[in-house]
């Protein structure tokens, strides 16, 4: 997992606009169209439609094999090759092929450092585990990591993610735990605002998310888990100097210290890509619908359906050119707590609209659309650039329409990190409006 920098500039708390609205209960259909009304949305949406057809392309039909063999017979390096040059060491001439990947895995330790104004320095360390239980030919490659950050305001987290793969695809397991003793600061509901409209919040995050997936047939599988979230120890801070801060309003003007989400998800999940970490190909698509209600535990009840789309191509055939896709589709319905609702940078791994820091932008529902174009520069495959462009909606309240989309773009270095995995040290800039600005860096690219 990345460390991910926040933007310059203050916190942000959401307005009056993403007060204290609670919306009646609706069928989930009729709320999706909605809020997917308007030119803007339909925008958005083609990026999903281009995905679903490029998905066509015989590209995407390959089975999950390692990255696509090419035709340039130089021998490829990695970061640990550059070092054994410049201290002169012997080279390493073992052949790293997808049956030595199988047997032993790949295990990686990173720094992860950043700073800005919200974190001031962030260090940390993130472990990553790639492993294959399988036939390269029909078993996906494992993904486990996990990640220790502390910050020079007093901030520490602890996440850990994974997605395994038995032989054959035949079960997943995905797991997603989180705890962080942090801050934030929010800007209330819809579009980006100024940086001087935020609001400081502090609070401590525990999730725990497990689901566990079962191959029914043309790279197709289904699954349900459970998701336990629960946001405590809330510290509206400008609330106390008797502020109306958007999280106030949101919660009609009452003080809330806890929430907690609770309860069963059903998903469908497909992934044909040759490589989670860093794919050249492929498709990935997975569908969530989540509910929490209160007789589980939960502080409201509330519904999601998230979907998430990524497609990886080499346009005109380049070998060492890929384009990659990824429309996402954030939804809640009934009363769901202030910081359940989707946020940027409040995605799985964290990578969401680079440009915009945790929680800059935050709606209702939300629908994203980014495409990045990776290119290696080098022959040997040590050196690449990448260049990417986003645009982010989402709907100041739960009835409302999408609003006009936020964009970002951005540009960044790859250093080969892994020959062996085909994975990347990675460290972008991007840029967001109202002077919205951050770094990253990070072991796998953002998607």
């Amino acid at each position: 997992m990345s460390s991910r920098q926040c933007e310059r500039g203050a916190p942000h708390i959401p307005d009056a606009a993403g007060g204290p609205h609670r919306a009646p209960r609706r069928s989930a259909t009729r709320a999706f169209s909605g809020r997917l009304g308007g030119a803007t949305a339909q925008a958005l949406l083609l990026v999903s439609l281009a995905t679903t057809v490029a998905a066509q392309a015989p590209d995407s039909a390959h089975p999950a094999t390692s990255v696509a063999p090419s035709a340039d017979s130089v021998r490829k390096e990695d970061v640990f090759d550059l070092a054994r040059r410049i201290f002169h060491i012997p080279p390493d001439t073992t052949k790293h092929d997808e049956s030595s990947i199988a047997e032993r895995g790949n295990l990686s330790l990173l720094p992860s450092l950043s700073a800005s104004p919200t974190v001031g320095f962030k260090v940390g360390a993130t472990i990553k585990l790639t492993k294959r239980y399988g036939d390269s030919a029909t078993t996906n490659v494992s993904d486990v990591s996990s990640q220790v950050f502390f910050t020079t305001l007093k901030q520490f987290g602890l996440t850990a993610y994974g997605s395994v793969f038995t032989k054959d695809n035949k079960w997943n397991i995905r797991g997603d735990w989180r705890y962080l003793n942090t801050s934030q600061p929010t800007y209330g509901l819809g579009s980006i605002v100024p940086s001087d409209s935020s609001t400081a919040m502090k609070f401590q995050y525990l999730r725990l998310a497990e689901a566990l997936y079962r191959n029914v047939g043309s790279e197709i599988l289904l699954g349900g888990g459970y998701n336990f979230s629960m946001y405590f120890g809330i510290d509206d801070q400008d609330a106390k100097d008797g502020r109306v801060t958007p999280f106030l309003a949101y919660n009609g003007g009452h003080t809330v210290t806890q929430t907690i989400s609770s309860g069963p998800t059903f998903a469908l999940l497909h992934d044909s890509r040759d490589n989670p970490l860093n794919a050249a190909r492929g498709l990935y698509a997975h569908v969530e619908a989540g509910a929490s209600p209160t007789w589980l535990g939960s502080t409201s009840t509330w519904e999601s359906f998230l979907s998430d789309l990524r497609y990886y191509f080499r346009p005109g055939g380049w070998d060492r050119g890929i384009l990659a896709l990824w429309q996402m589709n954030w939804l809640t319905f009934g009363n769901p707590p202030y910081m359940e609702l989707p946020a940027t940078a409040w995605d799985r791994a964290g990578r969401m609209a680079r440009g915009y820091g945790e929680g800059r932008i935050r709606g209702a529902s939300l629908v994203y659309g980014e495409a990045e174009y990776r290119v290696t520069l080098t022959r040997n495959g040590l050196w690449g650039v990448v260049g990417f462009a986003s645009l982010t909606s989402v709907s100041s309240t739960p009835r409302s329409p999408l609003n006009a989309p936020d964009p970002a773009f951005g540009a960044g270095l790859r250093i080969k990190l892994s020959k062996r995995t085909n994975t990347n040290i990675t460290l972008d800039y991007a840029l967001g409006r109202e002077g919205s600005s951050g770094f990253f860096f990070g072991s796998a690219e953002a998607f």
